[in-house]
């Protein structure tokens, strides 16, 4: 049956823009079953599947295109980071920062703006050193 043709149980139009059609109805209720069932767990190892699936994927994309994935970079020295706090402290004494990972984050882009700027100054002598 034609959906601009369907009207609901009070006689009105059926709207094909807003309208769920019964098999979307159901298949919405069934997956809220589904996941209604589940223990946390069993939720959270179906999540962990799918998203290996889509990574895995994603990387036989990139191999078939001969490109490397991309890496995780190393995290950040505890003592650079230490020293990255405290550069971050002196330049904005007056902050109150509302958490420890507030800190950790602007010292983190503190030292890659730093990173970044010597970067271009080293470009712009050629490279010598």
């Amino acid at each position: 049956m034609n959906r601009e043709r369907r009207r609901h149980p009070d006689g009105q139009p059926v709207d094909p823009a807003t309208c769920e059609t019964a098999a979307q109805d159901y298949t919405r209720r069934g997956g809220q079953a589904r996941v209604a069932a589940l223990t946390p767990d069993e939720h959270s190892a179906l999540g962990t599947r799918g998203s290996d699936a889509r990574w895995a994927a994603h990387r036989a994309e990139l191999a078939a295109q001969g490109k490397k994935p991309r890496q995780t970079p190393a995290p950040m020295p505890p003592a650079v980071l230490a020293y990255w706090k405290d550069v971050v402290k002196a330049e904005q004494p007056d902050r109150v920062w509302k958490s420890a990972m507030e800190l950790k984050r602007a010292a983190i882009k503190r030292a890659k703006q730093e990173a970044a700027r010597l970067t271009v100054e080293h470009a712009k002598r050629g490279g010598q050193a």
